[in-house]
């Protein structure tokens, strides 16, 4: 989806993924997981980074180091974000 708050495009277009095509993906055995809005308060106002001024596309692994079952959103903004 979208990364950043500006990113309306890829957040609209991975909700129509979900509507129109996801199930018939998954009959055809692919696991999904759709993730379509990093940032929600990003995208709520149109900011490329968090409430706290974090751009979320720079804080996913910290010093590069990859974190296996890491949280996708490492600064959750909302309740519904959280549970990422």
């Amino acid at each position: 989806g979208g990364v950043h708050g500006y990113e309306k495009s890829g957040v609209q277009g991975t909700l129509k993924f979900l509507e129109e095509e996801a199930e018939r993906y998954a009959r055809l055995g692919f696991n999904i997981m759709v993730v379509p809005c990093v940032s929600p308060w990003g995208y709520e106002t149109i900011q490329r980074w968090t409430a706290k001024g974090v751009d979320p596309n720079r804080s996913f692994n910290p010093d590069g180091e990859v974190v296996s079952s890491r949280k996708l959103n490492p600064e959750p903004e909302t309740e519904e974000s959280r549970i990422l």
